[in-house]
């Protein structure tokens, strides 16, 4: 298989989609076993120093499967890491806070019968750390912003991080709106016809789950995966040219795609 290679004509950062692995790359911190109520402060926090790099460089890709990247993105609280660690390891974790960035790294089966290497960053949402944040989105491929469904003000506040995504990442991105904690059932106190609205507006999918009950949390990474596939990201290897600052993975130079909303 060939390497997978991002040509990028705007950014100073090396490509992204190499499988030459990168030593001392990695999340810059991350807070273990930590309440969720003392996230944003280090008091009874672990933490793990921030290793170089900054940006997201390719986990070693000994097997040859292809890569792409993901990054979870919301308020702090709303459930970024339990999505994640539901989805990647398999059970339900309420009491993990993320400082800084935190990384799985999961298959999942796309269409053709082949396998994609998915790498989901695990973003903190706390004020001081949304620059950080922020610089992730310039190179993923999808970006999945999180909101609690019982909490209005973090859905509120997806404009804000919507608007970052808008200006940082590629324009071919996969955004998806993701309405965590979704086991509330009835008392929801943000709807999905909000949700919906938002999203089309967007031109972002739309979907909520429980990482409590792993109501379609499987599903939801799956469906990104398939999204990016399609986007024109080849998992045979191929490269294709930049276009316009975005990030490009077929065969042959594309040009911008219309947005279009995909919800629920």
């Amino acid at each position: 298989m060939a390497d997978l290679v991002l040509e990028e004509e705007d950014f100073d950062e090396e490509p992204m989609f190499q499988k030459a692995s990168h030593e001392g790359d990695g999340a810059a911190m991350v807070a273990k076993e930590a309440d969720k109520e003392t996230a944003g402060d280090s008091k009874g926090i672990e933490v793990e120093p921030a290793a170089s790099g900054g940006l997201p460089k390719d986990v070693p890709d000994a097997d040859g499967k292809p890569s792409a990247k993901a990054v979870l993105c919301g308020d702090s609280g709303v459930g970024k890491t339990s999505l994640l660690v539901r989805f990647a390891q398999g059970h339900f974790a309420s009491s993990r806070a993320t400082i800084g960035v935190d990384l799985q790294t999961q298959l999942v089966e796309v269409p053709g019968g082949q396998r994609l290497k998915l790498q989901v960053w695990d973003t903190a949402g706390q004020e001081q750390f949304q620059s950080l944040t922020s610089s992730y989105f310039r190179r993923a491929h999808a970006v999945i912003l999180v909101y609690d469904v019982n909490n209005p003000s973090s859905f509120r506040s997806l404009g804000r991080w919507m608007a970052e995504v808008d200006r940082l990442a590629p324009v071919e991105v996969c955004k998806v709106v993701v309405g965590a904690k979704s086991d509330a059932g009835a008392a929801s106190a943000v709807t999905v016809e909000e949700a919906e609205a938002f999203a089309a507006k967007h031109g972002a999918m739309c979907e909520r789950c429980s990482a409590r009950d792993a109501t379609n949390v499987k599903e939801l990474f799956e469906r990104v995966a398939v999204k990016i596939v399609r986007s024109g990201f080849e998992p045979d290897g191929k490269a294709r040219q930049a276009s316009e600052n975005r990030v490009s993975l077929g065969g042959g130079k594309a040009s911008r795609p219309p947005k279009k909303g995909g919800c629920c």
